[in-house]
């Protein structure tokens, strides 16, 4: 496997980033490691970032790590779009590409697993009709009122599948 730059435009993104963990390397060890140069820039409040997105297996995520603050936010973390359908895989993906076990990671996000918030759509004859699954119940309300502002007659809504 291996560990792809991609075009800042794969990371596509609607709604907000999910980390799901941080790598064992700091920015500067990690751009040596996987020979990428990563993207450099002062966030407001936060100081330096270095960011890059990369394709790691069949996943885009967008690697990042904050230049100053404590050790662990020098270490690059690893995200994936909210639209996610299983961050499960996407950690497996990750750990796959890089050649890494899950022992090996300074901190991996609880409860991964499978997008349990679901966008629906209900059309004028009663039919339901999913539209999309998301990590966090947030991101799917910030959709469905995007839809809701939209002034279509259908009903939008979110529910768990759990």
């Amino acid at each position: 496997m291996a560990v792809i730059r991609v075009d800042n435009s794969r990371w596509y993104e609607t709604v907000a980033a999910v980390p799901v963990c941080v790598l064992p390397w700091n920015a500067d060890e990690f751009a040596a490691k996987w020979q990428l140069t990563l993207d450099e820039f002062e966030e407001p409040g936060l100081g330096w970032v270095r960011t890059a997105v990369l394709q790691l297996g069949h996943c885009i995520c967008l690697a990042e790590a904050h230049l100053q603050g404590p050790d662990q936010a020098q270490r690059v973390s690893i995200s994936v779009a909210g639209t996610s359908p299983d961050t499960r895989l996407d950690l497996f993906e990750i750990l796959r590409a890089m050649e890494l076990s899950e022992a090996d990671l300074p901190w991996v996000r609880p409860l991964l697993g499978p997008a349990r918030w679901l966008l629906y759509r209900l059309d004028d004859n009663g039919n339901e009709f999913l539209i999309e699954r998301y990590q966090q119940p947030e991101a799917a309300e910030t959709i469905r009122a995007q839809y809701e502002a939209k002034g279509h007659k259908q009903l939008y809504f979110v529910r768990s599948d759990r």
